[in-house]
């Protein structure tokens, strides 16, 4: 996540990234670079809620067209969070499910498991508990 108060300046930096990581044809550092710009939209002064969505759903689309699949994860845990900030419950119950049924599935190395249970937490942690008025 960017520093505080340097949101422009990040979202610069990462665009400079995305355009020179489309002109060497990398895609992977393309991907993560759209993941990246969809967080500074998510999370900056004024929330780009649509540059967000969009972004995330680019970099999904090439990390699972590369078999990026953590990096998918990422993608839809971001627009499961933004979902939920914006009030849109389903969707982000959807988008939601998709890290967790990735955690359940990957295959570690040594290492990893602890990395998977992190994992698993944030996305069952990005939904807060449902208050019954």
């Amino acid at each position: 996540m960017p520093v505080s108060g340097r949101h422009a300046d990040a979202a610069a930096a990462a665009v400079g990234a995305l355009e020179l990581s489309r002109q060497r044809a990398e895609r992977g550092v393309e991907a993560r670079v759209l993941y990246l710009l969809a967080e500074i939209a998510a999370h900056g002064q004024a929330i780009e809620v649509e540059t967000a969505f969009d972004r995330y759903q680019q970099a999904a689309s090439l990390a699972d067209a590369l078999g990026q699949r953590p990096l998918v994860a990422h993608c839809h845990l971001g627009l499961g969070k933004l979902y939920w900030r914006t009030a849109k419950r389903a969707e982000a119950e959807a988008e939601l499910s998709v890290p967790r049924n990735y955690t359940a599935r990957w295959v570690c190395r040594s290492g990893c498991n602890g990395r998977k249970r992190k994992f698993a937490s944030l996305a069952n942690r990005a939904r807060p508990p449902t208050v019954a008025l």
